[in-house]
């Protein structure tokens, strides 16, 4: 090729050139699979035609392309994220930076293609990072699919016209952007300038105890009072958590956009100046500071000396973090929710008593209900019943059995290996140990090399991440697990309830591509002392093994159906246990008489009767879940007593 264009293309052509040259070594795909990305930098997009638009253009091109079908269980949308900074490729929360991470891994088969409306869907960085970014999808195998203006297949076969589109694209969203946020910026400068000088304000944007009437900040009345009692708590030497709870004990109206106290929120107030009044310009949407703080912008509602004691009760309160607890690690963090409330699932408690409740409940907030549930208890009993399932199940990937198969395989191989070459080692002379060694080791870089192309072929990401996160559940790196969950579940709905020293734990895990897996945890703690005590135990059953045939946990009126059927059974437990506290003292009577009290069996079941089957979903409900004990006749009878009352007559 003829290098007289300019140095940016003579750098661009031996690039394309490595492009081809490894994508001609890439395993061909059983079929065109399809990824659709939709992107949009402002959230108020989302009401306006940008969906609608990216939508109608993809659909139109898979009608097109009758041979390419679009993979559902993988919905890439970063909604109300911009493209210029770059962090949407970086950040793990957004998805086009997970589609990379599964593109790295190899968990997107070569061949495959990712439909966006334009290049500038992708990045609107500096050419300098979006070049290499398109190109490295390019370079493992995956055909970008550009759908207007023009549409253009960019994949590693493309000629110079298509080559330098893709770069002129590029360049162009990026020159857009730039333009933009220059105007932009010289605007926010001139209003920033006249805050500076004139205290004017920036806009209706301002504290939650303040607004703008006529150009000027307006105090209001009961949340300056509001913001008053967090400082005076505060300085009192109450936490974050107290001070939600004295708040809504004391009914003070919530103040923000949440409608409810919330202590990210109440950990702002105490760290802002806003409330003596500072106004501390910033620039993006950190907020990253610039310049120094302009005082008396604001009307004050704090003063200084109930502001800086405050500040001294929190550095008082301060401790250093020091080595986690073991065992307190939770590889669910930011996917459990609450189905009594809504709200997350937080983890509290003291060191080596960690348990889950909701965070509604931890701030007292009125109406909340307080149920918890023992953090290491639910995190064993949740991972061991998520280890045994199969990725065929759960996404419907024919390809995944396979996956599984060559994983086992693969240790299975690796442990001869160790094994033998601990033998050898031990007996370096035997030729025998020698020759497994070497046996082994071959055989375990050829199934290797057999599960890389299996992955690279696999038609669903979804299912080789679960392969990896069900390898990570038996290690101790509860950081990557949680990353590996975080791929393949949607969300974790549980409904914690206590009843009668036990603790209850209805959870739905919901898997991306629609399937969804729902287990009881009944949990009964240790009681009594260490060595004489009662043991823990813990029973773990299915929704369809305990008779329950309650929904989606997302909806609070299923939730509270469900609640209302274990709390019913929880009853007749409590009624069970209190006849075996009166069983025991009648057997302590008896023995004092010398009378040995004796159970009778069951009487048998009446014929008419109906078969188990037909009988109430909750009281099958109730049985299985251990909650409905068993009713036992302790008392004795009249054929017992009798020889009791002839003793008493001789004497």
């Amino acid at each position: 090729m003829d290098v007289t264009l300019s140095d940016g293309y003579t750098v661009a052509v031996p690039s394309l050139h490595e492009l081809r040259m490894r994508s001609v070594k890439a395993a061909p795909t059983p079929a065109s699979v399809a990824y659709s990305y939709l992107r949009f930098s402002s959230p108020a997009q989302a009401d306006g035609d940008s969906v609608r638009r990216q939508t109608a253009l993809r659909e139109s091109w898979l009608k097109r392309n009758p041979s390419v079908k679009l993979n559902t269980s993988l919905t890439l949308i970063d909604a109300g994220v911009s493209g210029y900074t770059g962090k949407h490729r970086t950040n793990q929360k957004h998805a086009l930076a997970t589609f990379l991470d599964l593109v790295e891994r190899g968990r997107v088969s070569a061949g495959s293609y990712l439909i966006v409306e334009n290049l500038d869907r992708l990045t609107r960085e500096c050419p300098v990072d979006a070049i290499p970014a398109v190109l490295g999808l390019i370079k493992a195998g995956v055909r970008v699919v550009q759908l207007a203006p023009t549409e253009v297949i960019y994949d590693a076969e493309m000629d110079q016209g298509r080559l330098m589109m893709m770069l002129w694209e590029l360049s162009r969203g990026h020159a857009e952007s730039k333009r933009k946020s220059g105007l932009c910026g010289e605007a926010w400068q001139a209003k920033k300038q006249a805050a500076r000088e004139h205290r004017t304000p920036l806009g209706n944007m301002c504290p939650a105890w303040l607004e703008v009437v006529d150009g000027k900040f307006r105090v209001k009345a009961d949340a300056a009072r509001a913001v008053r009692r967090v400082f005076e708590l505060c300085a009192a030497g109450v936490g974050t958590f107290g001070i939600l709870a004295r708040l809504n004990e004391e009914k003070v109206p919530p103040i923000g956009r949440s409608g409810a106290w919330e202590r990210s929120y109440v950990k702002k107030l105490l760290s802002g100046r806003a409330v003596l009044g500072e106004y501390q310009p910033g620039r993006g949407r950190l907020r990253t500071p610039e310049g120094e703080p302009v005082p008396g912008y604001y009307p004050a509602v704090v003063d200084e000396k109930l502001f800086h004691a405050a500040q001294d009760a929190m550095k008082n309160r301060a401790r250093k973090s020091g080595r986690p607890a073991v065992g307190a690690a939770n590889p669910f963090s930011g996917l459990l929710t609450s189905a009594t409330d809504g709200c997350p699932l937080h983890v509290a408690g003291s060191r080596g008593h960690k348990y889950l409740v909701s965070a509604k409940a931890l701030q007292k907030a009125t109406g909340a209900k307080w149920a918890a549930f023992p953090l290491d208890v639910f995190r064993d009993v949740v991972l061991s019943k998520l280890e045994e399932l199969k990725a065929v199940d759960l996404f419907a990937d024919p390809g995944a059995e396979k996956l599984v198969t060559l994983t086992k395989q693969l240790a299975d191989l690796e442990r001869k290996r160790a094994a033998a070459t601990d033998q050898f080692e031990a007996d370096p002379e035997s030729a025998h140990w020698q020759g497994l060694v070497t046996k082994y080791d071959r055989e375990c870089r050829a199934a290797a090399r057999e599960l890389v192309e299996e992955r690279q072929r696999a038609a669903n990401p979804l299912s080789s991440s679960w392969v990896e996160a069900v390898e990570l559940m038996a290690t101790q790196e509860p950081e990557r697990l949680r990353a590996a969950l975080t791929t393949v579940i949607d969300g974790v709905w549980c409904l914690l309830i206590a009843i009668a020293g036990k603790k209850v734990a209805a959870v739905q895990v919901l898997f991306k591509g629609g399937s969804r897996r729902e287990y009881i945890i009944l949990h009964t703690p240790h009681r009594g002392s260490l060595a004489t005590g009662k043991p823990a135990e813990t029973l773990v059953k299915t929704f369809a093994e305990a008779g329950l045939s309650c929904g989606d946990l997302r909806k609070p009126d299923e939730a509270a159906l469900l609640e209302r059927l274990i709390l019913k059974h929880a009853g007749t437990a409590e009624s069970d246990d209190q006849i075996d506290r009166d069983a025991k003292e009648r057997q302590k009577a008896a023995a004092l008489i010398g009378n040995k009290t004796r159970h009778h069996k069951e009487p048998p079941v009446p014929a008419n009767l109906p078969e188990p089957s037909r009988c109430d979903s909750r009281d099958q409900a109730g049985k299985a879940l251990g909650v409905s004990g068993k009713t036992v006749d302790h008392a004795t009878t009249a054929a017992e007593q009798e020889p009791v009352r002839r003793r008493r007559t001789k004497k």
